[in-house]
């Protein structure tokens, strides 16, 4: 206490007013009353920064009724006003000079003291996030004495001693700390709270990863859960994910996975994972084949009990502990087999949530192998073509089962057999790096006779005349086909006359000992002559079953009234590419190049007996005229040469047209028309 004297004056206190008479003169004068040293007192006497400290001044310095402006300055800046008691906090440490000032008839008086701040006390502790039966150091910071009293929280005896103090929680769970100072004698207690986390720990989905299967780790009671180095074990190392992590591993094992809270050097979880082989499926053989049976095994399963498999054709096996079984496909192509357990029906594609252990493959079931061959009624000496369909193998060895040295060729090949009867002709394919033989039988007829397989070995249709083309007035009749037929062996021969398409007249006829026959169309009714233009006449031959194409004969139904039509047709004799290119004529069929023009050399033979004074040939490509020329005063039986150029403009076959027009009158009359196709090489 800083205590200051005053002189008379200027330490009076209001005075009392007294009077006095002597004699007949009275006195008035004042009588100073006494000021009292006034006392600053704090408490509590060594505060730290922000704690609340009491000031109080006393005793009063004068009845407090005399006391007026009181004032405070707590000597770090700040003041303030109001009786002889206040309370402040320090917010820095040090000594301060603390003042009350009063007044008394306006002249101010002050008493001062001093006050020291220390720095705040606390209580630390380490790590801040421990776990249970982890060793947690507590530190009584700025505490005054040495001895302090503990109370841990966790209903365990206090503890007298010095600081650092340290101590081991059993269980997680948030405790409340007290520490008080002097051994537990100080009024005032301190008290902070610590949170006991539980133990870190480290889960993973599926339960029994496979290789190349995603595993799903995840994070519990971390401190930073999103702060978290993981450590997989396999040399892969993720950094500072959130607490779920995917990995996946590529070999087999057991493998320790490690998680690092905050991202730090301190390893907060551990775990073991073991990593299964992947479940298989393995088939054999190697290329499955419609029809045959299949041996499938199943490897590396978790299921202990039965199992089900599913072919992926609509065949189920289930509730069987056979992890190896056979099974057959009716129809070739792709099927996915499945195993799960018994009775389970989904497939667990990420493996989580899985409870059933599943595997899948697809497998591809080719057709069978076979050998073709063509003709499929061969003769002795006829040259047959062989094909080996489905195989794996290009290059193969073929026997053909008539003693002959077996060859060595692809999947096409040809063989003459000399005599008749039947042969096995074997073609070796592979299979799992194996000879692997298929066969089949052919039986080789007589060449020609009555022992011969009925067959049709010739056919030539004509008209009477023997001409394949044939000009009638409309309503003529009776107008009559025929066919020329040779066949081999004897049997049943069942033929359908087609008249623009159209079945016309159904033959059967009983054939034996290998000889020529002809039919023919019918006289009653006759060939159709009442439509006017171009018709067309075929046999389609029922039985016996033929491979080759049957010729086809036309015949011109003219509107003219005339009753009597000229005798007249064209042929082509030559074809030949203008700019060198190979031009062929086969049959009713040229075969020129796209894009080429080709020349075409024919004539114009009349078979009447009447000269025609003005003929017109017309050729057309498709319905297009593209060429015509007169021909004058054609005699009968004379025969003239014509010339004309056509460009192949399509690679689709095109119709090529020739009319012949008798155009010696007004109304110009189609005497004759024949049709070609022109096809691209």
């Amino acid at each position: 206490m800083n205590k200051t004297k005053r002189s008379f004056f200027k330490n009076a206190l209001p005075a009392r007013l007294s009077l006095g008479v002597i004699g007949t003169i009275a006195f008035l004068f004042i009588l100073p009353v006494q000021a009292y040293p006034g006392i600053i007192s704090y408490s509590p006497t060594s505060p730290n920064v922000e704690q609340s400290v009491a000031f109080v001044l006393n005793p009063a310095p004068v009845p407090p009724q005399f006391v007026t402006n009181l004032t405070w300055d707590f000597g770090d800046g700040t003041t303030g006003g109001g009786g002889l008691t206040i309370t402040h906090a320090y917010q820095r440490t040090g000594t301060f000079t603390v003042k009350a000032t009063y007044t008394d008839r306006e002249i101010p008086y002050t008493d001062t003291t001093t006050i020291t701040v220390l720095e705040k006390r606390r209580i630390d502790y380490s790590p801040l996030n421990p776990r249970p039966l982890e060793t947690v150091t507590f530190t009584a910071v700025n505490f005054l004495s040495e001895s302090i009293s503990w109370d841990f929280g966790d209903g365990t005896q206090t503890q007298l001693g010095t600081s650092p103090q340290t101590h081991v929680y059993q269980n997680p769970g948030t405790y409340t700390v007290n520490a008080k100072d002097f051994g537990g004698q100080a009024v005032a207690k301190l008290t902070t709270t610590v949170t006991v986390r539980s133990t870190g720990s480290i889960g993973f989905a599926p339960a029994k990863p496979r290789v190349g299967e995603a595993v799903t780790f995840t994070a519990t009671n971390f401190v930073s859960p999103t702060n978290i180095r993981w450590d997989f074990g396999d040399g892969s190392v993720l950094n500072l994910p959130p607490p779920t992590a995917t990995h996946i591993y590529n070999q087999p094992g057991t493998y320790q996975v490690r998680a690092y809270d905050g991202g730090g050097a301190y390893m907060t979880a551990s775990v073991s994972v073991q990593v299964y082989p992947p479940a298989t499926i393995a088939f054999s053989p190697a290329d499955p084949r419609q029809g045959e049976s299949i041996t499938f095994s199943a490897g590396n399963l978790f299921a202990t009990g039965p199992v089900r498999w599913d072919f992926g054709d609509g065949t189920i096996l289930d509730n069987t502990s056979l992890q190896t079984v056979s099974h057959t496909y009716a129809n070739a192509g792709t099927y996915q087999v499945k195993i799960s357990e018994a009775g389970a029906l989904r497939i667990s594609i990420s493996g989580r949530g899985r409870t059933n252990d599943i595997v899948s493959i697809m497998i591809t079931v080719s057709p069978p192998r076979l050998i073709t061959f063509s003709p499929q009624k061969p003769r002795s000496g006829e040259l047959i073509s062989f094909q080996a369909v489905n195989f794996l193998s290009s290059s193969l060895s073929w026997d053909y089962g008539d003693g002959s040295a077996a060859v060595k060729g692809g999947t096409q090949a040809s063989h003459a057999y000399q005599k008749d009867g039947s042969f096995v002709v074997t073609a070796n394919d592979t299979r799992d790096g194996a000879p692997f033989p298929v066969r089949t039988t052919v039986t080789v007829a007589p060449s020609v006779g009555p022992r011969a397989l009925f067959s049709v070995s010739y056919i030539n249709l004509r008209f009477a005349d023997g001409k394949s083309y044939r000009a009638v007035q409309k309503g003529y009749s009776p107008l009559t086909s025929y066919a020329e037929i040779k066949y081999e062996g004897s049997g049943i021969l069942q033929a359908q006359w087609m008249v623009d398409g159209n079945p016309f007249r159904l033959i059967s006829k009983n054939c034996i000992q290998a000889e020529q026959l002809i039919i023919d169309s019918g006289e009653v009714p006759g060939l159709p002559t009442i439509n006017p233009g171009l018709h067309q006449i075929t046999l389609k031959i029922l039985q016996p079953e033929t491979t080759y194409a049957i010729p086809i004969i036309q015949y011109f139904v003219s509107a003219s009234e005339k009753k009597e039509l000229e005798n007249v047709e064209a042929e082509i004799i030559q074809v030949q590419g203008l700019e060198g290119q190979n031009v062929q004529l086969r049959g009713q069929t040229i075969v020129a190049p796209e894009g080429k023009y080709f020349l075409i050399r024919g004539t114009v033979k009349s078979g009447g007996q009447t000269p025609i004074p003005i003929l017109s040939l017309g050729v057309y490509y498709e319905d297009n005229l593209i060429d015509q020329k007169i021909i004058r005063n054609l005699l009968g039986g004379e025969r003239r040469v014509y010339e004309t150029s056509v460009m192949n403009s399509s690679r689709e076959p095109k119709k090529l047209v020739l009319r012949i027009y008798d155009v010696s009158e007004k109304t110009a009359l189609l005497l004759w028309a024949k049709e070609w196709t022109v096809a691209a090489k």
